[in-house]
Parts: C-alpha cells; sequence; structure tokens
C-alpha cells in the first residue's frame, strides 16, 4: 500500500516560545533589571556545556529571547549589556521536546563585573501547553530493562496501558531483539497504532506491525519523552508521541562498553524437577564518541562530533518436549497394539434387519495390508521419527531437546556539524538485523524469522537571523520481515521428493507440507503463514519555520511522508493440509461437506463410507494419497479467494503480491492557550482543542 500523508500547520499564540520541535529543546526567557522593568537590546549567549556551541540571540523591546532547536544536554546562559553586569547562568539542563524557561534580572554595573546565579526549576510548566514525561538517561541506562528495551519503560508514564486480547497482544511473528516479554501498549486508550515514534525527528514506525522498525540500543539513547496530551501541531501523525533523543559528541572523548549474561546457572531451579532449561544469553556492545579528529588534516573540536555503537545479541535456548509419533509397526500399516477396531473402507456388508443396514469388514488384528497404502503415504511418513519412550499406546512416545537460537546485531552513528553560529547540520544511522530460526521437535518442520530494519535522517537548522530561524529534515525508515520454511531455499524439494504434484515448484516453497494425524499425533510440517515477506519503507520531508516578533512567535511548517508497503504471503504456502483421525469403531457410512470462513472446500471421509471421494487439486491426486488404516482421514483443498489461481498449473494456490494504492489527506488543529498573570508564572491557565479532517 502507498500512502501520502501531508500535515501543513499554522500556529500562532501571544506568549513567547512555541513548542519545541521533536527531540530538539528550546530555551526562552526574559531580561530584567532589579527594578522589574525589561532590558532590550541585551546580549543572551546560550553555550552547550559539551560541544561550546554557542547560540546568540539579542532581546527585543519586550526583554524576550527565544533560542530554538537545542539538542538536550546542559547548557551556560550568559546576558549582557552595557551599563550592567554580565549575569551568567552556569548550568542548567534542557531535556528532550523541552521548552526551558530561563529569566535573568541583571544589577547595574560595569559590563566586566560578573555575576553567577544559580537556576532554579520552575514550579508551573507555563510555556508548553504538552502533558508528557520525560524518561532521562539514568532511569534508561540504569533500570533493568528485559533486552535491554527503552520501549519497556514507557508503562512508568500516566495513561499506558498494556493492551489486553488481540493480534497486538502476541510477540512471536515480530521480533523485537532479545525482549520476548515486548508487548504493544496504549496512551490513553488509543490504539497501539495511533503511537508516534520519532528518533531524532524521524518516524520509525512500521505500520502493518504497530512498532518501532528498530530500537537504538540505550547506550545511544540520551532520553526520551512521551507526550500524551495538547503537543503541537507539528505532531501530526499520532494520538501520543515517542520522541526519542539520541547522544552526540562533545569536545572530550567519552564511551563504554558493556556484557550482560543470563543463563541457565544464574536461574532459579524448577522446585518439581530441580534443573533448569538450557540457556545462554549475551548482551554486548561498545560506544563512543567525541570531536572527529584526523591528525594534521582535520580538527573538529567545538564544531563537528561523533557518536557512534555497536550492540550484539547471541541467544540458545534449550526446551524439551514429549510427543506421540507413529511407531515403526504403524508405519507398515500394523495397528494390533491399538484397542480400537479398525475397518477396511473398501468393503461393504449388508447388515440385515439390523442398524445400521450396512457395515464393513473389520481388518484381521487390526492389520492393513501394504497394496492398500499409497507410496506418498509411505514416503510422508519417514519423516516422523521412531519412538525413544517405551510406553503403552496411545502415550507420548517421544522425547527430545531443542534448541532456539537467536542472533541480533546493530549499528547506529550521529554525526554533529556546526557552521559558524548560522548553520548545524547533523545526521543519524542506524542498522539491526535479526535472525531467529524455530526448530521444531520433528525434523525439517520448523520456521525462520529474518528481520532487518535501518534508519537515515539529516537534519538543517539555518539561522536566518536572530528572530527568524529555519529547520529542514528528510529521513527514510524501512524494515525488512520473512518468515519462512526452515528448509527453504536449501538443495532439497521435500515435497517432490514425497511424490506430491501440483505445488508451487519455488525454492521458498522446498517444505513438507503440513500432515496432521490427528487424535495424539503430533503433526510434520509446519502450519503457519509461509512464505511471509514483508517490506515497510517510509519516505519523510519536514521544513518549519520560526519568526518571533516581540511577545508573539509563529511558527509555519509541512510535514509530507510517504509510505510504501509490500507485502507478499503464501498462507499455507503447500496448499495441503492432510488430517488422519482415529476415533474408533463406527460401523456405519457418513459423509459430509461445508465451507469454511476461507472458503475452503472441505472433503471429509468416514472410514466407512462406500464411496472413495476422488479429485485432483492442490496436488492431491486421490484419495489413496492417505494411508487407509486409520478411521477417518480428510483432504483440505484450498481455494480461498484471496489468492490468484495460476492457469499454467492444474488449480494451484500461489502467493498473492498485494497491490494497492491509497492517498490520505490529514489536516490538524491544534490550539492551546496559556497565560502568564503579570509576567510571572505565579498561576496559569492551559487550555487546548484538537480536531481533524
Amino acid at each position: 500500500m502507498t500512502g501520502l500523508r501531508i500535515a501543513i500547520v499554522l500556529l500562532a499564540v501571544c506568549v513567547p516560545a512555541l513548542h519545541a520541535q521533536t527531540s530538539a529543546g528550546v530555551i526562552v526567557g526574559v531580561i530584567r533589571d532589579s527594578s522589574g522593568s525589561v532590558i532590550p537590546d541585551a546580549m543572551v549567549v546560550v553555550t552547550n556545556l559539551g560541544t561550546n556551541v554557542s547560540s546568540p540571540f539579542v532581546t527585543d523591546g519586550t526583554g524576550n529571547y527565544y533560542v530554538p532547536a537545542l539538542i538536550p544536554g546542559h547548557y551556560k546562559v550568559e546576558a549582557e549589556k552595557q551599563g550592567f553586569k554580565t549575569v551568567t547562568v552556569p548550568d542548567v539542563e534542557l531535556a528532550v521536546s523541552q521548552t526551558l524557561r530561563v529569566d535573568v534580572t541583571m544589577p547595574v554595573g560595569q559590563l566586566a563585573e560578573s555575576v553567577s546565579v544559580q537556576a532554579e526549576a520552575p514550579l508551573i510548566q507555563s510555556d508548553q501547553a504538552t502533558l508528557g514525561q520525560v524518561v532521562n538517561n539514568r532511569a534508561v541506562s540504569e533500570l533493568p530493562l528485559n533486552g535491554r528495551d527503552f520501549t519497556t519503560l514507557l508503562r512508568l508514564n500516566t495513561g499506558v496501558t498494556e493492551v489486553q486480547g488481540g493480534i497486538t497482544t502476541a510477540g512471536t511473528i515480530r521480533r523485537h531483539g532479545l525482549n520476548d516479554a515486548f508487548r504493544n501498549v496504549s496512551v490513553n486508550g488509543t490504539r497501539p497504532a495511533s503511537i508516534s515514534y520519532l528518533i531524532d525527528g524521524i518516524s520509525t514506525n512500521d505500520g502493518l506491525f504497530q512498532t518501532p522498525a528498530l530500537v537504538p540500543p540505550i547506550d545511544l539513547i540520551q532520553e526520551f519523552k512521551l507526550q500524551n496530551g495538547l503537543y503541537s501541531s507539528e505532531f501530526g501523525m499520532g494520538s501520543a508521541q515517542v520522541n526519542v533523543a539520541l547522544k552526540s559528541g562533545s569536545n572530550q572523548f567519552h564511551g563504554s562498553a558493556w556484557e550482560f549474561l543470563r543463563n541457565d546457572a544464574l536461574q532459579p531451579s524448577n522446585p518439581k524437577s530441580h534443573t533448569n532449561p538450557p540457556l545462554k544469553q549475551n548482551q554486548f556492545g561498545v560506544a563512543l564518541g567525541g570531536p572527529v579528529l584526523a591528525p594534521h588534516l582535520f580538527n573538529g573540536k567545538d564544531h563537528t562530533f561523533f557518536f557512534a555503537s555497536y550492540q550484539g545479541g547471541r541467544r540458545r535456548q534449550g526446551s524439551i518436549g514429549q510427543v506421540q509419533v507413529p511407531t515403526d509397526r504403524e508405519k507398515q500399516g500394523d495397528f494390533s497394539d491399538w484397542p480400537t477396531q479398525l475397518y477396511n473402507p473398501l468393503t461393504t456388508v449388508a447388515n440385515a434387519g439390523a442398524s445400521p443396514p450396512i457395515t464393513r469388514l473389520p481388518f484381521p488384528n487390526n492389520q492393513v495390508p501394504a497394496t492398500l497404502i499409497a507410496q506418498q503415504s509411505k514416503n510422508i511418513l519417514q519423516y516422523w521419527p521412531s519412538p525413544n519412550v517405551n510406553c503403552t499406546l496411545p502415550c507420548n512416545n517421544l522425547l527430545r531437546g531443542i534448541t532456539t537460537p537467536v542472533t541480533s546485531d546493530g549499528f547506529s552513528a550521529r554525526i554533529d556539524h556546526n557552521i559558524g553560529h548560522s548553520d548545524r547540520i547533523f545526521g543519524q544511522f542506524l542498522y539491526q538485523d535479526e535472525h531467529a530460526p524455530a526448530p521444531s521437535i520433528i525434523p525439517l518442520s520448523g520456521n525462520d524469522v529474518k528481520q532487518h530494519g535501518r534508519l537515515i535522517g539529516l537534519t538543517w537548522v539555518h539561522i536566518i537571523s536572530s528572530r527568524t530561524i529555519n529547520e529542514a529534515r528528510a529521513g527514510f525508515n524501512r524494515l525488512w520481515f520473512l518468515q519462512g520454511y526452515e528448509t527453504a531455499f536449501g538443495p532439497t524439494n521435500y515435497w517432490k521428493e514425497i511424490g506430491l504434484k501440483n505445488l508451487r515448484d519455488d525454492p521458498a516453497y522446498y517444505a513438507i507440507p503440513l500432515i496432521s494425524l490427528g487424535s495424539q499425533y503430533i503433526n510434520v510440517g509446519f502450519g503457519g503463514t509461509a512464505p511471509f515477506y514483508n517490506v515497510t519503507n517510509t519516505f519523510q520531508w519536514v521544513d518549519s519555520l520560526t519568526m518571533t516578533r516581540g511577545k508573539h512567535s509563529i511558527k509555519i511548517g509541512a510535514d509530507v511522508r510517504r509510505n510504501r508497503y509490500l507485502t507478499q504471503s503464501g498462507g499455507q504456502g503447500n496448499g495441503l493440509d492432510v488430517s488422519w483421525r482415529l476415533h474408533g469403531a463406527r460401523p456405519h457410512p457418513s459423509a459430509n461437506r461445508w465451507s469454511s470462513g476461507y472458503r475452503q472446500r472441505l472433503c471429509r471421509f468416514s472410514a466407512r463410507l462406500p464411496e472413495q471421494c476422488r479429485f485432483n487439486h492442490g496436488g492431491v491426486s486421490s484419495v489413496r494419497l492417505i494411508s487407509i488404516p486409520l478411521a477417518q482421514h480428510r483432504l483440505h483443498a484450498l481455494r480461498s479467494g484471496r489468492f490468484p489461481r495460476d492457469p499454467a498449473v492444474n488449480h494451484q494456490p500461489r502467493a498473492a503480491l498485494g497491490v494497492a494504492h491509497a492517498v490520505q489527506g490529514r489536516y490538524q488543529r491544534r490550539l492551546d492557550v496559556r497565560f502568564r498573570l503579570s509576567g510571572r508564572a505565579r498561576a496559569l491557565s492551559r487550555q487546548g482543542f484538537h480536531g481533524s479532517v
């Protein structure tokens, strides 16, 4: 599906500060003298303490200053004017998407004299109507997180609940790193798909699975903020915003290395068995940031910085299962050890004067002649392993252990470059790759999941004047996902080896069809949706212009996103689901036919049915494909309207390539009104309005 979303925003409010865009912050304030009168034409310089990059601003006749597009971090604020002492606020911390007010009072004196003052946190946030909560770097880096996944911390915010029920609660299809406990959340009762995830202003949403396409390692995250109410119109693509600010480099080299270990030796033992399933999990990585230096060629101190990281994950988790499989004698048609009598469906005997009037002849000693077993059935039965547990049938006679591996690797980098005081450019690149095979207790019957995501973003902040600033941004987000058969793309075409026909001769379908014996027997083959292939591409272009005029600020901008979805689903790609069931003695014939929800026609046979249902569909040549010994069997012929037919192949279902186009337009209207009484944040009225068409 191709979607085009456009949000064009025009906002004017009667206060000297607007909401900070995406992860960037804003520092605002008023410069006054000791009597409380405003001071026009004062020079205010805001300096990042880590990078030593300065942003100057000259106050107007109202004494206000406004410095936007600042990365989260620690800043120094200096104010000076002839006839007044220079006042320095040495250290203020700016959070993600925060509008921070730092008002300064300048005493009369010589310019060479300086006064250092301590900034106080305001009791009331009077410069933003946004409702939300910041999760700072300490919480991100120090709280124990399953799989080191920052999205777990969303539950710490007000109004966030875990979704109950539905497909969005499943965590088995779309991988989320080593966090198997990941579940989608709802914010203020909205759907999980309504949450917008932004990394330094670039959307990382995946429209199909309703999750972030990739999750940066927590050592790369400076902090993040969940905005769940009355946020600015520029955030027009969701009912709640998760703004993630990545760490940037500074003039000092800084970094970290980590190794997190989990294994069965550290886990509490099972109180019944006094053992633990095998588990080996390692999560490791390294992060480094600082100025870009090339000896004798380039010195990036004070203007060019980098921050890069790598994180890898490896897990090997074991489990033990016990199931029932056919014995070697049963594979030969010998069911003499079963307590249930089997009958020959190819026989018809009159039962005069009794009910039912027609019956069948039993197989002597419950043994089926080899001539009644099709060669395809013999070929299929070899894929069930032989029992290794002695027990009285029916029972779970196979005990096996399986190991489920997960491998993940992620690379991330951010570059910041400052061109004087007027231009700043920064870009980020994130890449994650995950591979999670899911083997089955029956060999060759598992599935394989692979996915990788990438995000690229570039932002340019241009200061046209101290009162006019333009910010442009371009980004690209991609998620590639594939769930396929364990044996796909291998050298062996298993359905051909079995002797089936009319299935898709494609390496993606080189697998054993799902065969269900029914009763207590374990299936052979993978029965999930395979192959399932999805690619989501999001292209994003954003531009905003901020103009400050006296007590008024006007912001106008556009956010254009083009979403492209490619989905290819094979359903149960081999098109065959055969069920053999053992229900006991039923000496009378019965038959029925019905259609399921997907318009699959089903032909059901009882072992007493005089007729044979013969048809050629979906690779089934005739009823003799199935071993007669079992009392009841079913043939499912896929006739789903969701899949196109291939006229070159006899009724072969083939994977459908979904091609759909849609254009979505959205116009957002938001208004927030804030009143500051007597120029001080003594009292505040906060109102908001949001609508869309």
